[in-house]
Order: C-alpha cells, then sequence, then structure tokens
C-alpha cells in the first residue's frame, strides 16, 4: 500500500504569497516616492533660501551704498559724515548677521548658541533698527512711531546682537508686509518684574498690513515657511526670520504672541526679563528743572502723551497741542497768566503749519532767551542752517526717549538764567493781598501753624478748618463772597479734600461753584494732581511749599477770576 503524502497546510498558496510580495513593493515604491519627494522640497527649499538671502543682503547693502554717498555729499560736515559713519557700521553689523543665519540655525538646533550679556541701553536696541528700514519705510510713504509706557529704567544688561536681530526682523516684516501710506510701529513698556534687580519689557511691534491667516499662525516659526498670500503678493524672504526670531527669544527666556488678521495686520509682542544696570544715578542738576512748565505740539497723539510723561517724571508741568495754532494760543494765554513756558518741544512736519514756522511766530511773543527744542523723525542736515534762523535752541532725532530729553536740557538750557528768568518774572507781580480770607483745611496741627504764619505774612487772613466736613459746612454756611480762596489737603479725617471739592461744586450757588479750590498737598504724584484737578479743583501746590509760588498760584486765580 502506497504511503500517502503527507500536505503542509502552513504554506501560503503562491497566489498569495505574490499578491503580497506586489503589496510590498508598491509599499516600498510609496516610500521611495515619498522620500524623493521630501528630498526635492528640501532641495527646493534650500534653493529657495538662498536665492531669497542673496535678496535679503541688499537691504544693508543698500544703507551702506546710501550713507557712504551721504557722507561723501558732505564730506565738510562732521555731524553727517559722523551720524552716516554711525548707520554704516550699524547697517554692517546686519549684513554680518544676515550671512551667519544658517550659522545661528546650526547652532540652535545642536544646542551651542549662547546668551552674550553686555551693558546696553533700550534706546540704544531699538534705534539699531531704524537704519535698516528708514529708506524702506521713505520709499513706501509708512507712517513710522516708536513710543514708551512707563519707561523709567532705560539701561540694562542684555544680548544686544539677539535683542537687535529679533527687532530688525519684525520691523523688516512690518514693512515689507504694509502696503503703501500704511502706519507701522513699535512701542515698549516696562512692567514691574518679580525677580529682584530686574524689569519686565515688553516690546510691540504694529502694522495695519496684509495679516496673516490662523492657519499659518500655527506653522509661522517653522523654517522656511512663508504664507501663500505673501508669495502672492511678490513678497518674499529667507523663510527663516521668524523661526531664528522665535528661537532667540526662547534662549532669552522671554515670550513672543502673534495676534493678526487676513486684511487688517499684525503685531507681534515679545516680553522678556531684563537685569538693570545697578550704578545709574539721575543727574542732580534736573532737580532745578522742577516747577518750570513746557509745551510739547505734535500732531501725534502718541508723542505728545509720551513726551508729556517723560516731563512730569523730572518734575516739570508740561501742556501738549496736537496744532500748531492752538500752540500760539496758549502761548499767548500762558503769559497773559504770568504763567509762561520755559521750554516748547516742537515737531518738525505738522500738517497746518510746520514746526519752523511755529517757532519764528513764537519768537514774536516770547523773545529769544526761552530754549525751543525741534523734533524730527528725518536727517536733519539739510535744515540746520534754516532752524537756526528761525530761533530753534536745539534739532533731536525722533525717537525720543527719557535720556535725550534730559541731555537736551542740560546741554541747551541754560538753567540759572531759567531760574533767573522765572524770577524777574515773579519780582514783577505784586505777591502781596490786602485782606483777602482763606479757607485752611488741614488736619495736621504743625502744618496748619506753619501756613497760617506765611500766609498771613503774605497779607491774607486764614481761617482754619480741621477736615474736609468742617470745610464744607464752613463753606455752606458763609454769605457770598465771604471766602476768597479755599486750600484743601487731600488726606484728611472723616472727609478727605477731594470728596470736599465735589461736595462744594454739587451746591446750587453760583458762589461756591466758583471759588477758586487749590490743593495743598504731600500728594504730588501725577495722578494725584489729576484727581485734584477732575474733582473741581483749580491748581496744584505741593508740599513743602515755597510761599513765592503759594503767592503766584493765588495771584494767577485771583487773576482769572476778575477776567470772568
Amino acid at each position: 500500500m502506497k504511503e500517502k503524502k503527507m500536505i503542509d497546510r502552513s504554506e501560503k498558496p503562491a497566489s498569495e504569497m505574490l499578491g503580497e510580495y506586489v503589496e510590498q513593493l508598491k509599499k516600498q515604491e510609496q516610500e521611495l516616492k515619498a522620500a524623493l519627494n521630501s528630498a526635492m522640497d528640501a532641495s527646493k527649499a534650500k534653493s529657495r533660501f538662498l536665492s531669497n538671502m542673496s535678496h535679503d543682503i541688499r537691504t544693508p547693502m543698500n544703507a551702506i551704498v546710501g550713507y557712504t554717498a551721504i557722507a561723501s555729499a558732505h564730506i565738510h560736515e562732521p555731524d553727517i559724515v559722523k551720524q552716516s559713519l554711525g548707520k554704516i557700521a550699524l547697517a554692517s553689523e546686519h549684513l554680518q548677521g544676515l550671512i551667519n543665519d544658517i550659522l545661528d540655525m546650526s547652532r540652535i538646533e545642536s544646542g551651542k548658541e549662547t546668551i552674550n550679556l553686555n551693558r546696553t541701553s533700550v534706546p540704544e536696541m531699538v534705534r539699531g533698527v531704524l537704519p535698516m528700514i528708514q529708506a524702506q519705510v521713505d520709499r513706501k510713504h509708512l507712517e513710522l512711531y516708536i513710543d514708551t509706557i512707563d519707561l523709567k529704567d532705560e539701561r540694562v544688561y542684555a544680548d544686544t546682537q539677539k535683542m537687535r536681530q529679533i527687532l530688525i526682523n519684525l520691523m523688516s516684516n512690518a514693512v515689507k508686509f504694509t502696503g503703501e501710506g500704511g502706519h507701522i510701529g513699535i512701542r515698549v513698556k516696562q512692567m514691574k518684574s518679580k525677580k529682584e534687580g530686574y524689569a519686565t519689557y515688553v516690546f510691540r511691534v504694529k502694522d495695519d498690513g496684509i495679516g496673516m491667516s490662523r492657519e499659518f499662525l500655527k506653522r509661522i516659526f517653522d523654517p522656511f515657511e512663508q504664507e501663500h498670500t505673501y508669495e502672492e503678493s511678490g513678497k518674499e524672504g529667507t523663510g527663516l526670520g521668524m523661526t531664528i526670531t522665535k528661537s532667540f527669544v526662547d534662549i532669552l527666556g522671554g515670550t513672543i504672541e502673534i495676534e493678526s488678521e487676513l486684511g487688517k495686520g499684525s503685531e507681534f509682542i515679545i516680553s522678556l526679563e531684563l537685569k538693570l544696570q545697578e550704578d545709574v544715578q539721575p543727574d542732580a542738576r534736573l532737580e532745578e528743572l522742577r516747577g518750570f512748565r513746557a509745551l510739547v505740539v505734535d500732531d501725534d497723539f502718541s508723542t505728545c502723551d509720551s513726551i508729556t510723561r517723560m516731563l512730569s517724571d523730572v518734575g516739570m508741568r508740561s501742556d501738549w497741542t496736537v496744532s500748531a495754532k492752538d500752540a500760539l494760543l496758549r502761548t499767548q494765554k500762558a503769559i497773559s497768566d504770568d504763567d509762561p513756558f520755559f521750554a516748547y518741544i516742537i515737531d518738525w512736519i505738522m500738517p497746518e503749519m510746520n514746526g519752523l514756522e511755529l517757532v519764528r511766530r513764537i519768537r514774536k511773543f516770547i523773545g529769544n532767551d526761552i530754549p525751543i527744542i525741534i523734533l524730527t523723525a528725518y536727517a536733519w542736515g539739510d535744515i540746520a542752517e534754516e532752524a537756526k534762523e528761525a530761533g530753534v535752541t536745539a534739532l533731536c532725532t525722533k525717537p525720543l526717549f527719557a535720556s535725550d530729553l534730559t541731555t537736551i536740557f542740560l546741554d541747551n538750557i541754560n538753567i540759572d538764567g531759567t531760574a533767573r528768568m522765572a524770577k524777574r518774572m515773579m519780582d514783577s507781580v505784586d505777591l502781596r493781598f490786602e485782606g483777602e480770607r482763606v479757607l485752611l483745611a488741614e488736619d495736621n496741627r504743625l502744618n496748619r501753624e506753619i501756613a497760617e504764619v506765611e500766609m498771613q505774612e503774605m497779607g491774607l487772613e486764614v481761617i482754619c478748618a480741621k477736615n474736609g466736613k468742617e470745610a464744607v459746612e464752613m463753606l455752606e454756611a458763609s454769605e457770598n463772597g465771604h471766602f476768597d480762596f479755599v486750600l484743601m489737603d487731600m488726606r484728611m479725617p472723616v472727609m478727605d479734600g477731594v470728596s470736599a471739592t465735589l461736595k462744594i461744586r454739587q451746591s446750587q450757588r453760583r458762589y461756591l461753584k466758583e471759588i477758586p479750590i487749590i490743593a495743598l498737598t504731600a500728594n504730588a504724584f501725577q495722578e494725584d494732581v489729576n484727581a485734584c484737578l477732575e474733582a473741581g479743583m483749580n491748581a496744584h501746590v505741593a508740599k513743602p511749599f515755597d510761599s513765592d509760588d503759594l503767592a503766584l498760584v493765588l495771584k494767577r486765580q485771583q487773576k482769572k477770576k476778575r477776567c470772568e
């Protein structure tokens, strides 16, 4: 009997094995195609990167060539040559940074990028950006603003090269993707830090350009990435700028946020903690400027607001206006009120009247002694002679930082002469009174006695109230015209000075609505002054007070009341 051949049921049929083999080949083919496509994409990305890199190199090259030509054309004008050489140096540094972009990426990816801290300042970092973008800003007729909020500590320790690269990358994009006549800007805000000896600095770079889609924002920091709308508009770049920017911000321990919408623009928000320089001391001579009045004239509200804050920080009283014609009216009124301006800060380019013409007209009222500073966002070499003839004391390039303001005042204002002028003005005013009656609201007994003696020597009759409630009751019980002035402390028991003033001004009697109320208080911050004026007070005098200063304030209020 023949043995039966055993069949191995575990063996797969040939057809099935062939099918698996074909599937494996297809999978390998797909993988090879994917690898080929990836390699081709990488090759195209690198080719595009090299092409775009050569394009971006032209930006600092144009700055170098342009400022070299300017320096050559003004070879016998040292200031212009020096200014041009400085901008050439900055452009050269930026050019070197661009050339090293690939090496930067290599170091970042390998974890070898380090932080190099050095003594620098926020103005220096921000100003390092301007020469890189100024030509493009002018060519596209863009409105460029740079302002600050609460920037009290300018001198810091920072990695200057990385900070400059971050800001240049962001501002270059803002210029590139903003249409003709658009707006771009940098705003710097200082905030408190939890770390001792540090402060948080927030840099906001904003434009009203073409914006970005939400989908693109998810991959904006990926290497070589650019949104299709950018390509459609013909705005190309290396594709590495935002990657390097994000990497540098991360290395410096900061954060970067983006707010953007297609067709409405973009805003990049960089937040960094920077160590403050320890040995920075304010110039003692600035104390001599306290109390002097200044007028800021600029058609941009942000500039007016920023400079006004700086002036307040050094103790000056500042007014501002966006109108040249209003500046003339304010000048005349200040003179008629015996409270003139002792410094003017005026923008060069304004719609209704340029700064130099405004200077000429103001000089007719104030003479030649009062300092007038002209601000300009442009190179001022060409207007220097005309400015001098118009009566300009000093020229300053925007943006203006607090340190610039300090330098300008100390270098160009004769503080002693200004003080003598103020003294002459006060001497020309009779500071004596003839029995006018003052209601003094003051809770501190010693302060009451000092103020009472000082005012009695001026010829004033002084009646005292120990708190705001008592002052209100005394005024409500008095006959019309019984008191000529009210001096009101801010902090008092029972009722504070602001609440008392609000109560007085709510009276139906015209006498109480119009009686001059002056704050005489140790609360001397700007917010305290604002609170007093908003409550209905007419003026603010800080303790400890000078009797002549107080008398001058009372005389002004007396004069205003007579003119009404």
